[in-house]
């Protein structure tokens, strides 16, 4: 969408453009690139750049059942269960969130900078099993959610490159090594790189590299 509307406000702009994200917005350009077939008309996607994105946030859910949720994860749970809320307003937060993550509520939700220092300390002060769904019935009612917008779900129409960090605490390198092998196994055609050192924030440097081939119409060769 924001691609077609720079091409209408301004019309010399090229149609063909790429789909760049880290994190959320990693997840954003991989499904751009499997929507492309049918959402697409009038732009042309070259390609697809996914930095460390969450394909699937049922392992997310079931850590919290589990209790195995890392610091940075339970700091990232109240901004899934309330964005799953606005998408099925009969699912309640309350049924995942445990006494401090419900005291906490608005400053947990609130943007990066703001309280940091005392957001930090809520999260510390959370039991692993602070997000651990009241009840079975909950917990399949999420699952379910999450289940309509994991990745993969159809084949990609352009190359991708998707990179992730093998440090990374927040989206566990295997769950994107994952989906990974099953976009593969889709028949899509992706370059992928762990990056050995790196957490969440990984390096672009190859993911710009690979771009700049596809755009001029080199294609580089697909890791699965």
């Amino acid at each position: 969408d924001a691609a077609r509307a720079v091409h209408n406000a301004l019309p010399e702009t090229s149609a063909r453009w790429a789909a760049v994200g880290l994190s959320q917005g990693g997840q954003a350009a991989w499904a751009a690139n499997e929507l492309n077939s049918s959402y697409g008309q009038g732009l042309e996607l070259i390609a697809s750049v996914s930095l460390s994105p969450p394909t699937d946030l049922a392992p997310l859910a079931r850590a919290a059942s589990d209790g195995t949720l890392t610091t940075p994860q339970k700091g990232l749970l109240p901004y899934l269960l309330y964005g799953a809320q606005q998408v099925d307003p009969t699912l309640d937060p309350r049924d995942y969130s445990g006494t401090v993550a419900q005291t906490n509520a608005e400053l947990l939700l609130a943007c990066q900078g703001t309280n940091t220092a005392t957001k930090e300390r809520a999260v510390s002060e959370m039991a692993p099993t602070e997000f651990a769904p009241r009840s079975p019935e909950a917990e399949q009612k999420l699952f379910d959610l999450i289940g309509r917008y994991t990745l993969p779900q159809v084949r990609t129409t352009v190359p991708m490159f998707v990179a992730y960090g093998a440090r990374d605490d927040i989206v566990l390198p295997q769950w994107t090594a994952d989906a990974v092998r099953a976009a593969c196994a889709l028949g899509d055609r992706v370059v992928a790189q762990e990056q050995p050192e790196q957490g969440h924030n990984v390096s672009d440097d190859s993911a710009m590299q690979f771009l700049a081939a596809e755009f001029a119409g080199a294609s580089v060769p697909s890791t699965c």
